[in-house]
C-alpha cells in the first residue's frame, strides 16, 4: 500500500511473468481472469492486488491492438471456497448430496476459515443449468497472525527471551514479533534494526525443524543448539549457544493452534445459530478440511480430535446427531 507510481511493485513483475507462461504461441491469449483472496486480507489489499496484477497481465499481453480493452481482472471466491469446490469434487461426493463444508485453511501467514454447502447443479434451475455445482456461502473468518511463519516468530521470541543473559553479554538484540509482549528488561533486547531481523531469520532457521515434522515423541534440538548472531554493531558472533526447552515451546505450539481451533468452532457455532432453517444439524454430516502446509502438523490433527470429541458431548446432551 505504501508503494508510489515509479516504485518497483513485485506483485505486478509477480503477475507479468504469470502472464508470460500464460500467454503465448503455445497456448493462445487469455483476457479473463479472476484472483483469490485470504478471507483477512482488507478490502484496500485486495484493490491494489486487482491493479498491480492487472498492469503486469497488461505488460505481458503481445500487441493485440483495440482487443487489449477486454482485459478483465477480477475477485472470485476466497482462497478457502475455491479449495472447497476442488476437494468436495475430488472426494467423490454423490450427485445427489448436499454437503456441507467447513475449511480450516492453515498457511504460512495468516489462517482462514469458511463455511457453506456444495451441491450439483440443478439441471431443471434455469439459472443453475449452466454451471456444474452451486456453492451457498454461509460465512468466512480466520485469524489474521495464525501461521506457520508466525509461530516461528514466536518460538524464536521465546527463546531469545529465554536467553537473555548471554544476548546482553553479546550485545545482541532481535524483533518484537506480532502477538508478542515486552517483558521487563526488553528495551535493550528488541529492536527494529538490519541486525534485530537477521537474528530472528536465522534462529528461526534453527527451529523450523522442530515445527516441521511428523513426530513430536521424538527431541530434535537436544536442549541448546548455537546460531550466529550479529551484534549491534553489525559485527557476526559465530555459533552463540542457546538453551532451548522442547517441551515448553511444544505447548507453546499447542497454546497458539488451539486458539485458532477454538475460534474456528466458534465461527462454525455462530453459521448454524444464524443459518438454522437451511442448514440441518439432525442429517447433515460436517466435512472439515484442513488446507494448507501448516495443517500438516500432527499438532493440528490431534487438537482437532480433542476439540470435536468435546463437542459430539454437548451434541449428544442436546440430542444432534451431526457427524464430524
Amino acid at each position: 500500500l505504501q508503494l508510489e507510481d515509479d516504485d518497483i511493485n513485485p506483485i505486478e513483475l509477480y503477475a507479468y511473468y504469470l502472464g508470460l507462461y500464460i500467454n503465448n504461441q503455445y497456448r493462445g491469449i487469455y483476457l479473463n481472469y479472476i484472483l483469490s483472496f485470504p478471507v483477512t486480507y482488507e478490502m484496500k489489499i485486495r484493490q491494489k492486488l486487482l491493479l498491480s496484477f492487472e498492469a503486469g497481465l497488461r505488460r505481458s499481453l503481445p500487441d493485440i491492438g483495440d482487443k487489449i480493452g477486454d482485459l478483465s481482472v477480477v475477485a472470485g471466491v476466497s482462497e478457502p471456497a475455491s479449495y472447497a469446490s476442488i476437494a468436495l469434487q475430488e472426494y467423490g461426493l454423490g450427485e445427489n448430496e448436499k454437503n456441507f463444508y467447513a475449511i480450516f485453511d492453515f498457511g504460512g501467514g495468516t489462517t482462514d476459515f469458511d463455511f457453506g454447502v456444495f451441491r450439483w447443479s440443478d439441471e431443471n434451475n434455469k439459472k443453475e443449468k449452466r454451471f456444474d455445482y452451486v456453492i451457498e456461502h454461509f460465512g468466512a473468518g480466520g485469524d489474521k497472525f495464525l501461521g506457520g511463519e508466525n509461530l516461528l516468530e514466536l518460538l524464536a521470541f521465546e527463546v531469545f527471551k529465554k536467553n537473555q543473559q548471554i544476548l546482553r553479554k553479546e550485545q545482541i538484540s532481535f524483533e518484537l514479533p506480532p502477538e508478542c509482549k515486552e517483558f521487563l528488561g526488553s528495551e535493550v533486547l528488541l529492536s527494529d534494526s538490519g541486525e534485530a531481523r537477521l537474528n530472528m531469520v536465522n534462529l528461526i532457521g534453527k527451529l523450523r525443524a522442530f515445527w516441521e515434522r511428523e513426530d513430536f515423541s521424538k527431541p530434535v534440538l537436544n536442549k541448546e543448539i548455537k546460531v550466529d548472531l550479529y551484534n549491534n554493531n553489525g559485527e557476526l558472533k559465530s555459533q552463540i549457544p542457546l538453551k532451548v526447552d522442547e517441551n515448553e515451546l511444544k505447548k507453546l505450539l499447542e497454546n497458539r493452534i488451539k486458539k485458532g481451533v477454538d475460534r474456528f468452532f466458534e465461527g462454525l457455532r455462530e453459521v448454524f445459530v444464524n443459518y438454522q432453517d437451511e442448514i440441518d444439524l439432525n442429517t447433515d454430516i460436517i466435512h472439515i478440511f484442513l488446507a494448507g502446509n501448516s495443517s500438516k502438523s500432527p499438532l493440528v490433527k490431534a487438537l482437532f480430535d480433542e476439540k470435536i470429541a468435546s463437542i459430539k458431548k454437548e451434541f449428544k446432551l442436546k440430542n444432534y446427531k451431526g457427524e464430524f
